[in-house]
């Protein structure tokens, strides 16, 4: 079986996104261009600290390519209407990777498996961070998803 992380490099391998291994600043592990009809993904991998947040950084890259949520940089890139547009980009993105890597179906399997008694063997059988996890989940619950786990109190975090 593929884990998440195999299947979106596949799906940038087969969408034409190149993806390199490229030292970014420090506050930055991961980021994404167009260049005309090309993309590319930069993954500092020498900053990345595991698999699980390579899958969960390389999810939200893919994400911005396909919804189209690309940051182009401007004059007036400090404005309020553009830090809006970021904002939204940056949110299309991440609610594509939630569907991507965290369906409800894959969260309902996850936790579903003997001995998952909470997030972060259910994050690991996914194969992306306990964040990344934590706020798919409540990106669900936001659309009126309940879980089964729901009932099982703290337990499930």
């Amino acid at each position: 079986m593929l884990t998440k992380l195999e299947i979106l490099e596949d799906k940038a391998r087969q969408n034409d996104i190149r993806i390199y291994n490229y030292r970014l600043s420090p506050s930055k592990k991961a980021c994404c261009v167009e260049f005309g009809d090309e993309y590319v993904i930069a993954l500092d991998k020498y900053a990345i600290t595991s698999r699980a947040e390579e899958c969960v950084l390389l999810a939200e890259e893919i994400g911005h390519i396909e919804t189209g949520g690309l940051f182009v940089p401007t004059s007036s890139m400090n404005s309020m209407l553009a830090k809006l547009n970021r904002s939204k980009q940056e949110a299309g993105a991440k609610h594509w990777a939630y569907n991507e890597c965290c369906s409800v179906e894959d969260i309902e399997v996850a936790f579903s498996k003997e001995g998952m008694y909470g997030s972060g063997a259910a994050a690991e059988y996914l194969g992306v961070t306990v964040d990344f996890l934590e706020n798919a989940i409540n990106y669900h619950r936001s659309y009126g998803v309940s879980f089964y786990f729901d009932d099982w109190g703290d337990c499930a975090w």
